[in-house]
């Protein structure tokens, strides 16, 4: 993905289809780091993206996004014992997502817009309820075996990702490009009304907890890569929308 759409149609490489597939496989790989722990099948999965990751960031100049892909890989680099790393990192998780640690000793982060967003500071608030009719509006929601409100960041992601897929499947059958157009601008909708307004300050406080561990790296390029999105989203939006025309 160029910077910017102008660049990817300039340089005759403008593939719609390859493109929403790509976004939607970007948000798949970050949502799942912070839906539940690490496990091998994760471990393999970063190995495998980490040189699409790469490849994302010689083509933007983001400086967070980079220096989170850096910490990505300079995490795999310093794997030693893999189940170890994996017990760690599953204590970590309870930690830091489920609010449950020894002699609450370790900081806890709060992945809910509910809890940043909300006068009352709780969960199962407005934000929550605002996301599920969002979801709703193209049949989706939140998988049956996940348990956290849908407003969690997972969640969000996860609805990014899985329109993505939508679009894919528009793209390879009949429907018109005015159905994938406005897929899109429902996209840049939710990031403006829901993501935007709170993922930054999560991520804040999720470096602050793990700074030099895989979820300080995972906040940054996850970041930075939502950062780069809603640019190249919002020039995409325009491009398609003129398609239609």
């Amino acid at each position: 993905m160029s910077e910017n759409a102008e660049e990817c149609v300039a340089g005759e490489q403008f593939d719609l289809k390859k493109i929403v597939d790509l976004r939607g496989d970007v948000y798949a790989f970050f949502s799942r780091g912070i839906s539940r722990e690490i496990d091998k099948n994760y471990l393999e999965w970063l190995r495998n993206f980490l040189p699409l990751l790469d490849e994302i960031g010689k083509q933007n100049s983001d400086g967070l996004y980079l220096a989170g892909v850096k910490g990505l890989r300079d995490f795999v680099d310093n794997i030693g014992d893999e189940d170890e790393l994996i017990e760690e990192y599953a204590r970590k998780f309870t930690s830091l997502f489920l609010n449950v640690s020894p002699n609450d000793v370790l900081p806890h982060i709060h992945p809910f817009e509910s809890v940043y967003l909300s006068a009352e500071k709780l969960v199962m608030q407005d934000q929550r309820d605002e996301v599920v009719e969002f979801y709703a509006r193209f049949g989706l929601g939140v998988d049956k075996g996940f348990k956290e409100p849908e407003d969690h960041i997972a969640a969000e992601l996860s609805f990014i990702s899985s329109l993505n897929t939508q679009m894919s499947g528009d793209l390879a059958g009949s429907a018109s490009i005015s159905v994938v157009a406005e897929k899109l601008e429902a996209q840049k909708e939710f990031m403006e009304t829901h993501l935007l307004r709170w993922v930054h300050l999560m991520g804040e406080d999720l470096k602050k907890a793990d700074e030099n561990g895989f979820y300080g790296s995972m906040s940054d390029a996850m970041l930075g890569y939502i950062r780069i999105d809603y640019n190249f989203l919002k020039e995409l939006v325009e491009y398609v929308k003129n398609e239609v025309q």
